[in-house]
């Protein structure tokens, strides 16, 4: 599985988790996983459950940057994907950010309306420009 791939099924998850918010994580992930056929992967695993594990910080600083829009207004593809790339920004240290963000958008492109690319790299590069003053644990 390439890394991209692991982003599109980590994207496809953390959508799963935003219909079943009281569903555990592990549920939604080992379900998926199940469903998809696939096997496990370690980058996957990692995202998904560090993403999950994070959720609450990388949601207030999509909220931060994103002036004037709250998060319901933002579709789950493009939420998604920005979950992704900031944990990669954070906790991925071989992941280079650069890489991170044109994979966000790349997500975007793929499957969401092209209007909301400048909208998450706006976001994401407010993100990556300001991470030293917006640690996440």
């Amino acid at each position: 599985m390439t890394r991209r791939d692991a982003r599109i099924h980590v994207m496809q998850m953390l959508f799963e988790t935003d219909f079943q918010p009281d569903k555990p994580v592990g549920d939604v992930y080992f379900l998926f996983k199940e469903s998809m056929e696939i096997t496990d992967n370690d980058f996957m695993k990692d995202l998904f459950f560090g993403v999950c594990a994070h959720r609450e910080a990388f949601d207030g600083l999509i909220s931060k940057y994103a002036e004037g829009w709250s998060l319901d207004r933002i579709s789950h593809v493009a939420h998604g994907a920005m979950l992704i790339s900031i944990y990669e920004m954070y906790f991925r240290t071989d992941v280079p950010v650069k890489v991170s963000l044109n994979e966000a958008l790349e997500l975007v492109k793929a499957y969401d309306d092209v209007k909301a690319v400048g909208f998450v790299n706006g976001i994401l590069n407010s993100i990556k420009d300001n991470r030293d003053r917006n640690p996440v644990e």
